[in-house]
């Protein structure tokens, strides 16, 4: 397995896949694999970007979060400050 042994924990190791699909004739599915390392590196530029801190107590994230901005950087970013992801309901 890639990574390391089963189970075991790589920052090189698959941390979530996006589907789209291409603008082309024939819309084919196109997949992306980001690593751990991949969503590390987006959250922890948004956060410096952004200017995050554990004392930030919202960030109003208005996009879907099955993309690549939602899942990294409107839910992660906030946690790799030390901050929290509040869900609300619709």
């Amino acid at each position: 397995m890639p990574g390391g042994a089963e189970g075991a924990f790589s920052m090189e190791r698959p941390a979530l896949v996006l589907y789209g699909h291409d603008s082309a004739p024939g819309r084919r599915v196109r997949k992306a694999e980001l690593t751990h390392a991949n969503v590390a590196h987006q959250a922890d530029a948004a956060g410096r970007a952004w200017d995050l801190t554990d004392k930030c107590s919202m960030l109003n994230a208005a996009l879907p979060l099955n993309g690549s901005y939602g899942a990294c950087t409107a839910m992660a970013a906030p946690l790799g400050v030390g901050g929290k992801v509040v869900m609300l309901s619709r």
